[in-house]
């Protein structure tokens, strides 16, 4: 009897899957950093491939530990023997047990996202046989750790057993960990290793066999079991794994306000007054924002014959010196920065009795960088350097400090440094769900 293809596909489909999760743990659990093979050796199930991340990042950093070695394996492996005998492909995202749980679960869910990522660029004929998980933090490889390392004292090695196994949250357990003198110890040797994601790469064994026995492949494959032996209902049991999605916040606009102008006054009153301001910066692609500002102070203080009254806007672009993590919308704004900036604007400057009105178009370059405080803030330190034009009037004021009294009116060109700041920006967001399929 000859059966069709889509029922074979789909018994042999049924038979791989319910083994996959029991695979991926036990390779987990058994393997603490499995070996990558070499070229050459042809798969029999299944080979785990470790990607290690930064503390606090989801970015693929190919230099990082021993990730360029997993890397070059995986994609050997894939490119020498093709992918047609690949059956699925599971990521498993974990964090090592430091900082708050929230931010770990999200953290591992960017490891497996970037690295789904990175094999739909790379493999995009497998996108539909990945599937990807977070497993949160990674306290039983931590444990695995603590039993195989021989240097540690027995009563470090238990209490730290104690902790780990104790019936506390995730964060009380971190906390204890934290005050144990060996923590630092721990930070250094155990934890850089068991920030991952292992990439299990299944195989399908079925396949495999028929093209080492060069029997015919799918299509073309004879059944000899009788017809009235074959328990499967094929539309009973469907192999549909349903779309995997995760919930991400994207980022709108970020809105900032310069905290050397808002404190300005506070620290240097006989030179400024306290000025507000506000800035708001839209991300745009890998690389580039754009943003506008605008300063308001307008102050008058007739009990001692001042005024502080400015008008100022900027408008710019930024071009960002790293690309940010595309698996992690949140990974913008960071790191270096240099800009196009033009600004113009109106002011009325009297310190005591006299002073200056005009108006001023400035054009110049800036450089800063942006620190990564937290998801949604961050931290800009910036200066820059260009053209400053303006028309002045110059006046006194009258007895009564009614009238002005313009003496003189002239025009002024700089070449210098034309702005400064201390930023803290905060990016608004929106939330969207991302298809793992």
């Amino acid at each position: 009897m000859q059966m069709n293809s889509t029922m074979i596909q789909t018994l042999r489909r049924t038979a791989m899957t319910p083994a996959l999760a029991v695979l991926a743990s036990l390779l987990l659990a058994a393997v603490p950093a499995a070996a990558a093979p070499a070229a050459d050796e042809f798969p029999s199930a299944a080979k785990e491939f470790r990607i290690t991340f930064p503390v606090n990042s989801s970015r693929l950093d190919r230099n990082y530990r021993l990730n360029a070695q997993a890397f070059a394996r995986l994609d050997s492996l894939l490119s020498v023997h093709g992918v047609v005998y690949v059956d699925s492909v599971l990521v498993v995202s974990k964090s090592s047990p430091e900082g708050r749980y929230k931010g770990n679960v999200a953290l591992s869910e960017r490891r497996s996202l970037a690295i789904y990522d990175y094999i739909a660029e790379t493999h995009p004929e497998l996108v539909s046989r990945v599937r990807y998980s977070a497993e949160k933090e990674s306290w039983a490889e931590f444990r695995q750790m603590l039993l195989e390392d021989p240097t540690i004292s027995s009563s470090t090695r238990d209490r730290a057993l104690a902790i780990v196994d104790a019936d506390l949250d995730s964060d009380a357990k971190k906390a204890r960990l934290y005050r144990m003198p060996e923590y630092k110890y721990f930070l250094d040797n155990y934890f850089p290793a068991i920030r991952f994601s292992a990439i299990v790469v299944v195989f399908d064994r079925l396949a495999m066999s028929q093209a080492e026995l060069g029997e015919p492949q799918v299509g073309e494959v004879f059944w000899t079991v009788p017809e009235d032996e074959l328990h499967v209902e094929v539309e009973d049991r469907p192999v549909i794994v349903p779309p995997l999605s995760r919930t991400l916040r994207v980022p709108i606009f970020a809105a900032s306000t310069n905290l050397v102008y808002d404190l300005g006054g506070l620290v240097a009153p006989q030179l400024m007054a306290w000025t507000p301001n506000i800035a708001l910066e839209v991300p745009i692609g890998q690389r580039w924002s754009v943003y506008a500002e605008y300063d308001f102070p307008w102050w008058l203080v007739p009990a001692n014959d001042r005024a502080w009254e400015v008008l100022k806007w900027d408008l710019g672009a930024r071009w960002w010196f790293s690309r940010h993590n595309a698996s992690d919308p949140m990974d913008v704004l960071r790191g270096h920065f240099v800009g196009l900036d033009f600004g113009a604007g109106y002011y009325d400057i009297e310190p005591k009795h006299t002073g200056y009105q005009g108006e001023f178009q400035m054009l110049g370059l800036e450089y800063g960088y942006g620190f990564r405080l937290s998801p949604v803030w961050r931290l800009d330190l910036f200066a820059g350097v260009g053209w400053l034009g303006t028309h002045y009037r110059y006046y006194e004021g009258s007895a009564d400090d009614v009238h002005l009294l313009y003496q003189h009116n002239g025009r002024l060109q700089w070449f210098g440094p034309v702005k400064a700041g201390i930023d803290i920006k905060y990016i608004f967001t929106r939330k969207v769900k991302k298809s793992a399929r």
